[in-house]
């Protein structure tokens, strides 16, 4: 019987100079027996393969998807890690970002469609792909429109991470301001700072990966996640701290700020009903509509859930399911006479947006 494959995180970087830290203190090798236009390095224990792909979404897209094909089902995570490009005056050149979504230029006008967001909890900044270098203030101000920084190829390899399933992050080195400076020589004479300071943040992140949920989101003792809820929490802080302009670790003090948490956390309660009570009420925070129209159904139907009968929706609240468990006569005619005297259209009004 075949012993288990490694885990591996596989590592991607544009250009070698980037990379020459993580190649020389995880004592990378080139693998002989991979067939590729491209080199993979691994250390011995292949807890870490590394390619670098180039410049560009299309070599990018190339040499992850090559990569994955053939290593996928050891490699657990895909990190992105590289310099861009600042796009916002906010910003400062020689920090490190890590980035929570990427998006894309389709051409000189338009963006791509699909955007990737990153499983990096702590990540605050959003990348923006560029098709071509960025070399006049012109185009740098129009992609400034989408986002602070700009590189040429975290969207292309967050695509193929997310088409083969894997955690994906992305980690970027500010070097310089886009369409202000020329890069190119810079990048070469620094290579080694850059990959010196990608590597320290490197490092400092995985350090990070085994801080609890709750301490990474800063939250209070009291609740309970299971892992679907932990998916979920999750999910719902990401899109609060994107529409509420902040960094995921800004959410729960935000939250803690509002009437019903401050009651929540002092009702005594367990602590699994209040992590469901939470989850129901960020979820009404990021959707104001559905959290109304929740409320008109609950009403609605309060009748059929006082006579035993639960009702459930699909995901997108076109079919419901009626469902009952009976014990006696009594309980069987209760339930007849509550389905008889329901009004089912009026349910069908609510759901159609036909009720006031």
């Amino acid at each position: 019987m075949n012993s288990p494959l490694p885990a591996s995180t596989l590592l991607v970087f544009a250009h070698r100079g980037e990379a020459q830290v993580f190649v020389r203190e995880f004592g990378l090798q080139k693998l002989a027996d991979v067939n590729l236009p491209f080199e993979v390095l691994s250390d011995s224990s292949q807890n870490f393969l590394l390619v670098c792909m180039g410049e560009g979404l299309q070599n990018a897209t190339e040499c992850v998807s090559a990569t994955l094909a053939i290593f996928g089902q050891r490699i657990t995570t895909v990190v992105n890690l590289g310099i861009a490009g600042i796009l916002s005056p906010d910003l400062d050149v020689g920090k490190t970002i890590h980035i929570r979504t990427c998006y894309a230029q389709k051409n000189s006008k338009d963006m791509e469609f699909k955007s990737f967001s990153t499983d990096t909890l702590s990540a605050s900044h959003d990348i923006v792909s560029a098709r071509d270098r960025v070399l006049t203030t012109l185009v740098a101000e129009h992609l400034g429109c989408f986002a602070p920084i700009v590189d040429r190829e975290a969207w292309a390899v967050a695509s193929v991470a997310h088409r083969f399933g894997k955690s994906f992050h992305c980690i970027k080195y500010l070097s310089d301001r886009a369409g202000e400076d020329e890069i190119c020589q810079v990048a070469k004479d620094l290579s080694l700072n850059f990959s010196q300071q990608l590597f320290h943040s490197f490092q400092e992140w995985r350090g990070n990966l085994q801080t609890p949920l709750a301490e990474v989101l800063a939250m209070p003792e009291g609740f309970y996640f299971t892992k679907a809820q932990s998916d979920m929490f999750i999910s719902v802080s990401q899109r609060l701290a994107l529409k509420w302009g902040l960094g995921l670790k800004g959410v729960w003090p935000k939250l803690a700020g509002e009437g019903l948490v401050i009651d929540l956390l002092a009702s005594p309660i367990l602590p699994k009903k209040r992590t469901h009570q939470i989850l129901k009420f960020m979820t009404a925070l990021l959707n104001p509509f559905y959290a109304d129209l929740e409320k008109k159904i609950s009403a609605y139907v309060a009748p059929l859930m006082q006579s035993g009968i639960k009702i459930e929706f699909d995901d997108d609240m076109k079919e419901s399911k009626l469902s009952t468990v009976v014990r006696s006569p009594e309980e069987f005619q209760k339930a007849t006479r509550a389905l008889q005297s329901f009004d089912y259209q009026g349910l069908q009004d609510i759901l159609e947006g036909r009720s006031e």
